[in-house]
């Protein structure tokens, strides 16, 4: 008889999504040469709090960010489907 913390186990990994994406979306702006950013996640879009320079910057990446930040995600089964 299999014990409670073999089916509980999936849950002990949990985490924030919001926390994730705000992480692997700086990792990848950092290496594309673009500041930090603060944002909103929710209704798998990415809501920009941040200078309108530095959102345009990224709106015109934003093809080869969302497929670079897809991929980072995908083992934590989080899809991002747009960037606002």
């Amino acid at each position: 008889m299999d014990g409670i913390a073999k089916y509980l186990k999936r849950f002990k990994t949990l985490s924030n999504p919001q926390k994730t994406v705000t992480e692997e979306l700086n990792s990848i702006l950092k290496k594309k040469g673009i500041p930090e950013v603060t944002l909103s996640f929710k209704n798998n879009s990415v809501y920009l709090n941040t200078h309108s320079v530095i959102r345009s910057e990224i709106l015109l990446h934003q093809k080869d960010i969302l497929t670079a930040l897809n991929k980072k995600l995908e083992k934590k089964d989080i899809r991002v489907t747009r960037i606002i």
